[in-house]
């Protein structure tokens, strides 16, 4: 399970990328937790469009 939180979150903070829906995280779960096999799909119209709006609205801090 930790393996899964891992990589949702990860994949919060990489615009365009995230898991394929239709093919399942394939991962072992024993005394070392592993992924075996893992599909992601990337957005690049999306990354860029999140790009640009994060580069003309810099964070505040």
């Amino acid at each position: 399970m930790e393996i899964k939180i891992l990589l949702q979150e990860v994949l919060q903070r990489l615009p365009g990328l995230h898991m394929d829906r239709d093919k399942p995280l394939h991962r072992y779960d024993g005394i070392v937790h592993s992924v075996i096999e893992a599909h992601f799909k990337f957005d690049q119209k999306r990354a860029e469009e999140i790009m640009r709006s994060t580069s003309t609205h810099p964070p505040q801090g």
